[in-house]
């Protein structure tokens, strides 16, 4: 388009009232001005992805939550498979741009997650001092989340270039 153009930029999944209204507006300036009106649309709504980079951003968040409690509850060696059980997700904020998603431990198991994870006395040996047993877990979560979202979240983006 070489010459002045008044364009209606949009995803138009079908002309409803709202397009409608924003095409004869955009029809109206041109008309005003003397320049060609067009309606410029992207990629179908089959292609909705490849457009909202945050819908894949948020799905990202979602997999990468479930995949930081799997690997937290398979290294869970403690006896006690009622603990495992209260380990859970939440999305504990969210709104069009963020996601947040939180892991815990519902009661009363919450409160045995640092004594395991860091060791808690089991009985006193010799010279007063306490032998601890450890059954890490959390820390395998953790490193998930480090090894897995940047790379992910990479993935995501390459997935919204066109």
């Amino acid at each position: 388009m070489s010459e002045k153009t008044s364009v209606a930029l949009g995803l138009f999944d079908g002309v409803h009232r709202g397009h409608r209204s924003l095409i004869e507006k955009t029809v109206m300036l041109a008309d005003e001005k003397g320049i060609r009106a067009a309606a410029l649309t992207f990629l179908s709504s089959k292609d909705k992805e490849k457009i909202y980079p945050l819908h894949l951003m948020k799905k990202v968040v979602d997999e990468v939550a479930q995949g930081v409690l799997d690997e937290t509850k398979n290294h869970i060696t403690w006896k006690d498979k009622k603990y495992s059980n209260a380990f859970s997700i939440k999305t504990s904020f969210e709104d069009k741009r963020n996601k947040r998603k939180t892991w815990y431990v519902k009661p009363p198991y919450y409160r045995l997650t640092h004594l395991l994870e860091f060791g808690h006395q089991t009985r006193r040996i010799r010279n007063g001092k306490a032998r601890t047993d450890k059954f890490e877990h959390v820390k395998y979560g953790d490193k998930y989340l480090e090894d897995n979202f940047f790379e992910k979240m990479e993935e995501a983006m390459e997935k919204c270039r066109i």
